[in-house]
């Protein structure tokens, strides 16, 4: 058995919830040595070169199928890479299965994700749970993070040393779960992921673009839906479009 190997079997007995191990290590053949691949991997700041597989010999159960992610989720929890860090209560990883098909980008947490450590856990989070049931998807089958990763202050919009600070982390994620499809809510990630600083209806009808060869699609973030209801129909239109999408393709299948 291999080091990295072991370590992962380590932590799928902590996952499941083990405490403590009671072993004669002279018996376990562990070899130590690391290829370059694996101590790449161990770096996520090296993110322009880093792919990490969602499929591991190791892990098979599908309750552990986020080892990958728990990985960098660890990596970054004490991050303290940019001013968020000062004000924040928890850091908002992300959430959702790593092998999700789907993968929802926004702009950050609010209050309420700030105390609970999710995102979309507000009423934006259960308009999204909404706004996904009704083209046929639920929650728990996509992946949702967000482009920082700790709330600014009063909830303004992420300024561009922060968002550069937790890009790397976001591209990481998007490397490990592969989405097949991508879909970006509000203006704050429309520009931060496809350098588009078009006003977000010019944008929705040029749709749908290409993010390191995954498609995008685009449409207005929950909090702004229920600021000014009027939106209401067009993000349906966005929707009914992105449904389309996923049956065409077959990420999705037909009601």
């Amino acid at each position: 058995m291999s080091l990295r190997s072991f370590k992962q079997y380590i932590e799928l007995l902590q996952l499941s919830g083990l405490s403590y191990l009671v072993t004669d290590f002279n018996k376990i053949n562990i070899k130590v040595e690391k290829n370059k691949a694996e101590i790449e991997d161990d770096n996520y700041e090296l993110s322009d070169h880093i792919v990490c597989s969602p499929n591991t010999d190791v892990i098979t159960d599908e309750k552990f199928d986020e080892l990958g992610l728990y990985k960098l989720k660890d990596k970054i929890q004490d991050c303290q890479k940019c001013g968020l860090a000062k004000s924040r209560l928890k850091l908002v990883y992300g959430e959702g299965p790593q092998t999700a098909k789907i993968m929802i980008i926004s702009e950050g947490p609010g209050a309420e994700e700030n105390i609970t450590g999710r995102p979309f856990v507000g009423e934006a989070g259960k308009l999204l749970t909404n706004m996904l049931a009704a083209i046929n998807l639920q929650r728990s089958e996509v992946y949702i993070a967000n482009i920082v990763k700790c709330r600014p202050p009063k909830n303004r919009t992420p300024q561009q040393n922060e968002i550069d600070a937790c890009m790397p982390y976001l591209q990481q994620q998007i490397r490990i779960i592969q989405p097949q499809v991508i879909l970006l809510l509000g203006k704050t990630a429309i520009i931060s992921m496809l350098k588009n600083t078009h006003p977000i209806d010019t944008v929705r009808d040029a749709q749908p673009f290409i993010y390191q060869n995954i498609p995008v699609w685009v449409t207005y973030h929950p909090a702004a839906l229920l600021r000014d209801k009027s939106l209401k129909r067009k993000a349906w239109a966005d929707l009914q479009k992105f449904r389309d999408f996923l049956i065409e393709k077959g990420i999705k299948e037909a009601l």
